[in-house]
């Protein structure tokens, strides 16, 4: 990593969160046209790793299982311990067979629960499929590898035939969605249910739920967002598409959604035993209000 990049990435970065990134040179970190954009001040990984990296960093452990038990409440789930944070987290075991494994910004697992969580700023959705959009490079150039619909297609790319040209190349979000919405992997659709931000929103439910029956964990899918009317996902989850998507799934309560402001006051109520911790996240909760408030404005 370049000094300089690793340096503003640090001044982004609350402090306390830096302890949670092991090897600097060697994480994940976000890039758009070929650089590195976690120093900017509206990025969302960035927040992330303020407050989940901040959590992950407690030598506590006590502390950590306060905190994170108080969502699991808020979240209408049990109380449980040992809970363990990773970020940017990779399946390991790879439930779902994907070529390139779904990235989650946070891990939480404790010893009875699972969560998931996808972490916005100024994003106004979940991420694509892949599929409909044309190939950029090689002799498929220009080609799109689904037509966008749920429809018996062949893909040109590798001339396999299927319903979903992801089902064909064995991975298996069409094996689970019926189990977690309302969709009957045989029925046709003119468009694919799971177009636009739907996917990312299907991909993360599909994963959870099987990881989770699969070590008798309970589920939870939480999408963790900033609470301004100035944010595109806040104006996304109070409007019509949003309550869409809650309507085709089986079992709404898998989905939820915390904004950050909920998060830290929730973190300051589960600490009060806890007083380093405390002071740490009542500076964290400055820090956090200070950078949106800047965002909001434009002044940076």
């Amino acid at each position: 990593m370049d000094p300089a990049i690793r340096k503003r990435i640090e001044s982004n970065i609350f402090h306390a969160a830096h302890r949670a990134i092991e090897v600097w040179d060697e994480y994940p970190w976000h890039t758009r046209e070929g650089g590195i954009d976690t120093w900017q001040p509206n990025s969302s990984q960035a927040l992330s790793i303020d407050v989940f990296g901040t959590l992950k960093a407690f030598e506590n452990p006590l502390a950590r299982d306060a905190v994170m038990n108080t969502l699991a409440s808020e979240l209408g789930m049990e109380s449980d311990h040992g809970w363990e944070i990773k970020l940017e987290w990779k399946d390991d075991r790879n439930h779902l067979n994907e070529a390139r494994r779904t990235q989650v910004d946070v891990r939480a697992k404790g010893q009875k629960n699972l969560i998931l969580m996808e972490c916005k700023f100024t994003e106004q959705d979940g991420g694509s499929c892949s599929q409909v959009n044309p190939l950029h490079k090689g002799k498929h150039k220009g080609q799109r590898q689904c037509n966008g619909a749920y429809k018996r297609q062949i893909n040109p790319v590798n001339e396999r035939e299927s319903e979903c040209a992801l089902t064909a190349k064995g991975i298996r979000y069409w094996e689970l969605i019926p189990e977690i919405f309302i969709f009957d992997r045989r029925q046709e659709h003119d468009e694919c249910p799971f177009n636009g931000g739907w996917f990312q929103w299907m991909r993360n439910l599909v994963l959870c739920a099987e990881i989770a029956k699969t070590n008798n964990l309970q589920p939870k899918v939480l999408v963790v967002y900033v609470d301004s009317p100035l944010m595109p996902f806040r104006q996304k989850i109070d409007g019509g598409d949003w309550i869409s998507f809650l309507n085709v799934l089986k079992k709404r309560t898998l989905l939820s959604t915390l904004s950050y402001r909920q998060v830290l006051e929730l973190g300051i109520i589960a600490l009060e035993p806890h007083d380093t911790e405390r002071d740490i996240w009542e500076d964290l909760r400055k820090h956090v209000q200070s950078k949106v408030t800047s965002v909001e404005s434009g002044n940076w």
